[in-house]
């Protein structure tokens, strides 16, 4: 996988993130609803976008790491 393809796949992630928290259906999503690991949905979904952006920020550096030690 080049570099780019890697730059271009960790901006969609970036975008999807992004839209996926900024929707204005989050605040509605704090109303008594069951709840996930013990907690609210809402704050569920943050932390489920927290942990898909740490592993593609890991995966892009690895990755380029990877690339620049094989020189």
């Amino acid at each position: 996988m080049t570099a780019r393809v890697r730059h271009r796949a960790f901006g969609a992630v970036l975008v999807l993130a992004t839209l996926a928290l900024a929707t204005p259906l989050v605040p509605a999503a704090w109303r008594p609803q069951p709840l996930i690991l013990g907690m609210p949905p809402a704050f569920a979904w943050a932390l489920f976008w927290l942990a898909v952006m740490f592993v593609a920020v890991l995966w892009l550096y690895l990755a380029d790491e990877a690339q620049r030690t094989s020189r």
